[in-house]
């Protein structure tokens, strides 16, 4: 959400750099009006900035109320994660839209407008302190070749932002969505400029033309795969069945053999929690493509030719398949929002921390790892909704409050959804060098079977024959419980 409406009076909280280039690009606007600044440091209270009062953080109901204040721009970069949560809770009873600052180095530069100051969103919350080992990184990536699979989808587009910044020496960006590859060009454009030796090469290519890959392969040397290509959105997986055991499973198992034929290093995987238990078809294909890595992994032990490594995690906030913009989406046409289910609950993290983890695991493999990322606790669904609509400075609608601005109303589990998402089989994590990464190790078939389920499944697939297909799945992965829609 941006700030586009008429006539809005803002409070700056921060009365330092950061709040007072805020305030030169707010005074260009003629659709919101400053009021002042918010501080802690008490003896800054009642000082002036450019005209501008310094009030204290108790000053805060009196301005709303006193001059109409809808929006407070938080502009402290230096507040760490913690703090940063405490004082949204804080802000949140006073029923105010939180906005975030734009990038420092654009604010400094003044080439930001009123409408890069967005909506803080709960993306701002989910955030950890993660650690990762950049100088090791540096080590195994500079000068090499990377290959990334669904580089325009939001774990690939930001693994390819964060690698650049390794300074591979080609980073090979592959999508089968044209504007997928498009927008991803413009959003590399200016790492582009900054990080002029790394040679970026985009490939608009599909994962199942095994020939086209082959080509690729040969052409351009891959040392390591980041393989994050996948057909994600269940509800629509339920009713395109071939079209997911062609992409995610065959497509997957292409990639895996190419890596063994061309001596790849590293292959990494990203799964999903959804491979756990699986009840759905995007779940069960991401289990099946796990085990296709587990089972080459384990013919490579003898000669170690590729370390494959699988990376298991939840939710990340703000991708095509999360609710979050659906949520933001629905708060901006005034409601209501919809949820499945009021117990619903799912694990959450952010792009960026999920990327980072991803790319600090190539650093852990040994080979055959299945590697679980940190997550914190399972978060509510309708507890999310409910904080979305706090951070946009609204209230929510409800039997208690019919005068809300947001109604949020039930629809039901839908088609190959869970009520609870689960990380892994059984209590069987492992602590590894790095704290928000965990391994663990899940029962797989081995290659002869492996590639005997493979041969049946393509058969099934190539005739569409979709029985056949969950019969053949069913009796080679025992904990898929699914139910025919």
């Amino acid at each position: 959400m941006k700030i586009t409406e008429i006539h809005h009076n803002i409070l700056i909280y921060g009365s330092g750099d950061a709040g007072i280039q805020s305030v030169n690009v707010l005074k260009l606007s003629k659709i919101s009006k400053i009021i002042g600044f918010i501080d802690d440091d008490q003896s800054k209270i009642g000082k002036k900035i450019d005209n501008y009062q310094i009030f204290s953080f108790e000053s805060i109901p009196m301005l709303k109320q006193k001059y109409n204040v809808t929006k407070i721009i938080i502009c402290i970069p230096s507040l760490g994660l913690n703090k940063k949560k405490k004082l949204i809770g804080k802000l949140e009873k006073y029923k105010l839209e939180i906005l975030s600052l734009p990038k420092l180095e654009d604010l400094y530069t003044g080439k930001v407008s009123i409408n890069d100051f967005k909506t803080l969103n709960i993306n701002d919350l989910i955030d950890r302190e993660i650690v990762v080992s950049k100088s090791l990184i540096l080590n195994k990536i500079k000068d090499k070749v990377i290959f990334i699979t669904g580089a325009g989808g939001s774990i690939g587009s930001e693994l390819s932002k964060q690698i650049i910044k390794y300074n591979p020496k080609k980073i090979i960006l592959l999508d089968n969505s044209e504007i997928n590859i498009f927008m991803l060009s413009r959003a590399l454009s200016i790492l582009k400029k900054k990080f002029n030796s790394v040679e970026i090469i985009f490939l608009l290519v599909s994962i199942q033309d095994v020939g086209r890959l082959r080509y690729f392969f040969e052409l351009y040397k891959p040392e390591i795969v980041f393989h994050a290509a996948a057909y994600k959105h269940v509800n629509i997986l339920e009713y395109s069945i071939v079209e997911a055991i062609n992409n995610n499973v065959l497509g997957t198992l292409n990639l895996v053999e190419l890596s063994v034929e061309f001596k790849i290093k590293n292959f990494v995987l990203i799964s999903s929690d959804k491979a756990v238990r699986p009840i759905n078809i995007m779940g069960v294909t991401k289990r099946i493509s796990e085990m296709i890595l587990q089972s080459y992994a384990s013919k490579n032990e003898l000669n170690n030719d590729v370390d494959f490594a699988i990376v298991r995690f939840g939710n990340v906030i703000g991708s095509s398949g999360s609710v979050t913009p659906l949520f933001l989406e629905q708060i901006k046409n005034g409601g209501p929002i919809t949820v499945t289910h009021k117990e619903v609950t799912r694990y959450f993290m952010s792009v960026y921390e999920a990327a980072s983890l991803v790319i600090e695991t190539i650093l852990l493999s040994k080979g055959g790892e299945l590697f679980i990322l940190d997550m914190g606790e399972p978060i509510k669904i309708v507890d999310l909704a409910k904080k979305m609509i706090k951070l946009s400075g609204l209230t929510e609608k409800n039997n208690s409050n019919p005068n809300g601005d947001i109604e949020i109303i039930y629809i039901g589990l839908q088609p190959g959804e869970k009520l609870h998402e689960e990380l892994l089989l059984g209590d069987n994590l492992v602590k590894t060098n790095n704290i928000n990464i965990f391994k663990s190790k899940d029962k797989y078939i081995d290659l002869n079977e492996l590639n005997e389920f493979l041969i049946k499944l393509k058969f099934s697939t190539k005739n569409y024959n979709e029985n056949e297909i969950i019969s053949l799945i069913k009796n080679y992965v025992k904990e898929f419980n699914y139910q025919i829609n």
